[in-house]
């Protein structure tokens, strides 16, 4: 069983990760042509940062987050679901309390997601400023020198690192809470379990009662991930809505092929 499971996580891993890369190459790929092909007023309008950003916080996010997320989410989900299956088979009534945790969750998941989601679009747009202004500094390093200016740039930097910093620790108070509240639903399934098991004693076996309990006392920390996983690949569409957002509305040049090429032997002579 040890070996069929490991085997079994194996191809479901790989298999994630391959289709992830796969993905990925793709978004990449249509995204550097939508680029490259942008108008030279698309350049001049849209900041260095921003497209930098692009290609690289929100790539990395869609080459590591999100198959990751995605692979977890898979296995707590049918972990958890294997145990309300088992559970649920010696005691139909626990179904009930499952029903109540469901609805809990489901109401802090939308709490949660609304602020969340906003709170990652703002830490994922801070990162374009600091890209710009580093890109600048570099660009511009010999004059902030020549004029002995570098303290004002440095105060400039810290402050746009400071402004994302913000956005990231409430990014992380967001998480916490939520691991509170996942970690509050998923004692709350420990106790239904541990009250059927005790309601129950006459038609359950020891064993069965024992199982139980164990059980339930082992899904604590699944749940929580489960939760977790769930709400960071909602958190993470909002890097998928920027990527798509460039790749369909960045105004692109005409065709780089001319219609009416010259022929094959032009030039035959010089002006």
């Amino acid at each position: 069983i040890g070996l069929g499971t490991a085997a079994c996580a194996f191809v479901r891993n790989l298999h994630i990760f391959i289709c992830g890369a796969a993905a990925s190459r793709l978004i990449h790929t249509k995204l550097f042509k939508r680029t490259i092909r942008g108008t030279l007023s698309y350049f001049e309008s849209t900041s260095s940062g921003s497209i930098v950003s692009r290609f690289s916080s929100d790539m990395n996010s869609v080459d590591l987050m999100i198959p990751g997320q995605m692979s977890a989410l898979l296995f707590n989900s049918f972990e958890v679901l294997a145990v309300i299956i088992t559970i649920s088979s010696s005691s139909p009534t626990f179904l009930l309390a499952v029903a109540l945790i469901l609805v809990l969750l489901y109401g802090i998941k939308v709490f949660y997601i609304h602020t969340s989601r906003q709170v990652k679009r703002l830490e994922s747009s801070s990162n374009a400023p600091i890209y710009a202004h580093f890109s600048e500094t570099i660009q511009g390093i010999s004059s902030i020198k020549a004029y002995s200016d570098e303290p004002r740039f440095v105060n400039d930097f810290e402050e746009l690192v400071a402004t994302n910093l913000k956005f990231s620790y409430y990014s992380i108070m967001c998480s916490r809470w939520l691991n509170l509240r996942s970690e509050m639903v998923a004692q709350i399934l420990v106790l239904s379990a541990s009250l059927v098991a005790v309601i129950q004693r006459d038609s359950l076996t020891p064993g069965w009662a024992g199982l139980i309990v164990s059980l339930a006392l082992g899904i604590t920390e699944t749940f929580n991930c489960l939760l977790v996983a769930l709400t960071n690949l909602e958190d993470q569409a909002t890097v998928v809505e920027r990527i798509k957002d460039m790749t369909e509305h960045a105004p692109q040049e005409g065709c780089w092929v001319s219609q009416t090429p010259p022929v094959t032997s032009w030039p035959e002579r010089g002006v």
